[in-house]
């Protein structure tokens, strides 16, 4: 996979100079064309289309056939994913009502994709949760995250219907949070999927991979949320 020069993989790289570009631009102006976008980051086609598909799922922008790609009208009703820790806050900043439900809170051994993403021994479980997120009874967010048992085998289903994740880390299991890095990419949802979201099967989907630090630069949390396409926006990794 191409990257730029701090090892970022290029599409995200491509991808957030365009937001930056588009942030200064007006609605429904014209971006440069596929062609222009590839001589202006030397990137190839494919990267810049992945790019360019990602911000129209995620609502930055909009493909009109035979014309190219324009600046869509900015949604203030949408979150913006750098924000996505404070989704209680940020739901009823918007006076919405914030609700999680717990769909599934086991423990197994993790797949191989799994496995390696968390850096864990064959054989070793994890805690698999997975959780639909809402405003308003408006499904916005599937989360399924993996936790090594190692680390949290005390955790309980009850304390996730009670508290923040991020919270559980830092009180109950002395855990500090140092980095989280996300990756995106646009994928199309199999119904099992859609219907939690509501939202027909194969619809084009925005899927965040979040792999989340401690202190020791250990990866403690793997998560990977779908966000509903008309309800969210995002920027960057960050440090925290």
């Amino acid at each position: 996979m191409n990257t730029h020069k701090e090892n970022v993989p290029m599409h995200i790289y491509v991808t957030n100079k365009l937001i930056e570009k588009i942030e200064q631009m007006d609605y429904e102006e014209k971006l440069p064309s596929e062609r222009e976008l590839c001589i202006e980051f030397n990137a190839s086609r494919t990267t810049i289309r992945h790019s360019l598909e990602t911000l129209k799922i995620s609502g930055y922008i909009q493909k009109i056939h035979g014309k190219g790609n324009f600046v869509s009208k900015p949604n203030k009703s949408k979150e913006n994913l750098l924000d996505y820790y404070s989704f209680t806050e940020q739901t009823l900043a918007r006076n919405m009502v914030p609700t999680a439900k717990i769909l599934g809170f086991a423990k197994e051994v993790p797949n191989e994709v799994v496995r390696k993403g968390l850096n864990l021994p064959t054989g070793e479980k994890v805690i698999k949760i997975e959780r639909l997120r809402l405003a308003d009874e408006m499904p916005m967010l599937l989360e399924v995250t993996y936790l090594p048992v190692s680390i949290f085998d005390t955790l309980t289903k009850h304390e996730l219907e009670e508290y923040p994740l991020y919270e559980i880390f830092k009180t109950k299991f002395n855990i500090k949070i140092a980095e989280v890095v996300e990756q995106f990419s646009s994928v199309n949802l199999f119904n099992p999927q859609a219907k939690l979201l509501m939202l027909r099967e194969n619809s084009a989907c925005l899927r965040i991979k979040r792999y989340t630090y401690d202190t020791a630069n250990k990866v403690v949390e793997l998560t990977y949320s779908f966000a509903h396409p008309d309800q969210f926006i995002y920027r960057r990794s960050y440090k925290v």
